[in-house]
């Protein structure tokens, strides 16, 4: 299919119906990505092929950034990817700014999208091969740069052996569960519930979810979040600023994705952590700067 056969009224359609059901799934808490795309896909039987793709593909994107709207406003991150997002976004949200970040997010997350597509169109042959050089020790290397990355990411330069040992601890977690190449049985204790791992999603709400419950609650005054959130669509000269963050984000992304195995879940982590060093700074809550990267 040529490029501007992508751009018929049917795909075109196809695919907005797509990303807004993938909005809507994505942007509440505990629906997954992986989920949405597994329960989403039974509409997509009856249509053409051509129509089903641009259609699931809508999904897709439309989930992975729905994630973002619910971490920037309610504090609870809808997808795993969204995680950084919500640590810089949801500041801004009490500031009555909510509108903005979620902006911001959107429009940087559509330009590295569009990277991306323009990347895979160009370099397919070669994103192929480094796809498949991929063995045992790059995916452990990648486990443990993913740990060094959550003690730096998680407490800056002062322990971040407290990120480290959260991030051994997550590993550990994952091997709960069969053994995917062989089928070997690891830490159930005889409980067939555990066989296929834990959920990550109800780790994922455990982990954000819950503590944001038992840290509001207690509280004696609440915080309210202003009604009001503000303008969406952000300011030209508000992007043009960062535009060398939403390029390095855009590459890192790009990066990531040819990795197997490490989608927009690790490169929203690693993002927001390159983005700090290469900044030279620490992003604050409530960082605009700290939205666009990841």
């Amino acid at each position: 299919m040529s490029f501007f056969a992508a751009f018929t009224p049917m795909l075109l359609l196809a695919n907005l119906a797509g990303t807004i059901l993938g909005l809507i799934w994505g942007a509440l808490p505990g629906l997954s990505t992986t989920m949405a795309m597994a329960l989403l896909v039974g509409l997509s039987f009856q249509m053409p092929y051509m129509v089903a793709i641009a259609f699931m593909l809508g999904v897709y994107n439309g989930s992975v950034f729905g994630g973002s709207i619910s971490a920037i406003l309610i504090n609870i991150p809808g997808t795993p990817a969204a995680i950084p997002t919500q640590m810089a976004g949801h500041p801004l949200a009490k500031q009555g700014q909510g509108g903005l970040a979620i902006g911001v997010s959107i429009t940087s997350s559509m330009i590295g999208n569009w990277a991306g597509i323009i990347t895979l169109a160009l370099l397919s042959p070669l994103i192929i091969n480094v796809a498949l050089s991929f063995s045992s020790w790059e995916f452990a290397l990648l486990a443990f740069w993913g740990v060094i990355i959550s003690g730096s990411l998680m407490t800056g330069d002062e322990l971040p052996i407290k990120g480290w040992i959260a991030g051994i601890l997550g590993m550990i977690l994952a091997t709960v569960g069969s053994e995917q190449m062989f089928g070997a049985v690891r830490f159930t204790f005889g409980n067939r519930n555990l066989y296929n791992g834990l959920s990550y999603v109800a780790v994922l709400i455990g982990l954000f979810g819950l503590t944001e419950m038992f840290t509001t609650l207690p509280g004696k005054q609440l915080t309210v979040i202003p009604e009001k959130i503000g303008k969406v669509f952000p300011p030209v000269k508000l992007m043009i600023k960062f535009w060398k963050t939403i390029l390095m984000s855009s590459g890192i992304g790009l990066f990531t994705g040819i990795i197997p195995g490490a989608g927009s879940n690790v490169g929203s982590y690693v993002a927001y952590g390159i983005g700090e060093k290469m900044t030279k700074r620490k992003f604050s809550r409530g960082d605009l700067e700290g939205v666009v990267c990841s």
